[in-house]
Parts: structure tokens; C-alpha cells; sequence
């Protein structure tokens, strides 16, 4: 049967949620990545959070604070290579700016915001050195300055959502613990056949 297309089907596939259907050997992995998602997924959802929080409350700030000429003094561009992502720009500034006869450097472009390669290769076109630039400082600290808006709302969505599922994890899981840990402690007649 030359050209015979021969279709293979998989014998039956079952997903199980029930600990008792488990090896003991795969209890003991569900405990410890209840163990990370209990313990360590939400105290980083809550420093992401509170990052992103401080970032996107100075992002809003940023369009109330008063403004002044600046020069780019330096910049870079470089490229990273890698196999998933391909190659990525990476592009860095310094600027400096004049605040009531004190002369202030920075480096910042913007607190939240786009960093993708479109924006990285746009800023490389626009932030030459020797060109000029409006600079945006803050009225209470003038060497903190940035070059960019940004948009705050990214930073903010992104720790919400991570926050958002490291909650649902730790309930989830949180519910389903008892379970574990009793079957753990059950003893098993076939303790690793399985």
C-alpha cells in the first residue's frame, strides 16, 4: 500500500486531579510546588506590585512636572542576540539640563512604559548626542528627571495580572493542601510502582 496514509490513534489519555491517584513520589512534588506557590509566589506578587505601584505613581507625576532645554552627552546602542527572541536593541542615554543655575545629568527616559525593539530603534534615531531634549524634573528632587511620558497603565496591568495569579494560585492550591498532606501521610502499598 504504497502512499497508504496509515493513522495511529493513542490509546486513552486520563488527567486526574485526585491525589490518591498519584505515586508518593509525585505527592511530594505536588507539596513542594504547593510550597512555592504558597510562599514564594505572592510575597514577589506583592514587592512586584508595590515596583510597579511606585513606577506608575511617578509616570502619572511626570506630566505636572515643569520642564527645561537639555543636550544629549552620550549614548549607546547595542544589540543582544539570542535564540527565542532573535536580536534585540538595547539603547541608553545620558542628557544633562540646567535647574536654577545647578547643572543635573540623568539617564532615565521614561518610569513605566514601552521598551520593545520599535521604541529602542525609534529613540536611537531621535536621542543623538548633541541633540536637543526636553527634559521633565521633578520640582522636589531636580536630578530626578526623564526625557519621556511613558505609559503608566503598562507597568500597573502587567503586576496586576501577576498579582491576580499568584492569588488564584495560592487559593487554588490552598484549598487542594489538605488533600495532599493527608495523602502524604497515608501509607501506600505501592509506594513507588506507580
Amino acid at each position: 500500500m504504497a502512499g497508504a496514509r496509515v493513522r495511529r490513534t493513542l490509546g486513552p489519555v486520563r488527567l486526574s486531579y485526585d491525589i490518591e491517584d498519584l505515586s508518593p513520589r509525585w505527592r511530594r512534588r505536588w507539596a513542594v510546588i504547593w510550597l512555592w506557590a504558597r510562599h514564594v509566589f505572592p510575597p514577589l506578587a506583592i514587592g512586584l506590585l508595590a515596583l510597579a505601584g511606585w513606577r506608575s505613581g511617578k509616570a502619572f507625576a511626570v506630566p505636572g512636572w515643569p520642564t527645561v532645554a537639555g543636550v544629549i552627552t552620550r549614548t549607546n546602542v547595542s544589540e543582544s542576540h539570542s535564540l527565542r527572541r532573535g536580536t534585540r536593541l538595547d539603547f541608553e542615554c545620558e542628557y544633562a539640563y540646567e535647574v536654577g543655575g545647578r547643572r543635573y545629568t540623568g539617564d532615565r527616559i521614561h518610569y513605566a512604559g514601552s521598551n520593545g525593539d520599535g521604541e529602542q530603534r525609534r529613540r536611537a534615531e531621535q536621542y543623538v548626542e548633541e541633540a536637543s531634549v526636553t527634559v521633565r524634573y521633578d520640582p522636589a528632587d531636580p536630578a530626578d528627571a526623564v526625557l519621556e511620558l511613558g505609559n503608566p497603565w503598562l507597568d500597573l496591568g502587567m503586576a496586576v495580572a501577576f498579582a491576580g495569579l499568584a492569588v488564584a494560585m495560592w487559593w487554588h492550591l490552598g484549598r487542594r493542601m489538605r488533600r495532599i498532606l493527608t495523602a502524604l501521610e497515608a501509607p501506600s502499598g505501592d509506594a513507588d510502582s506507580r
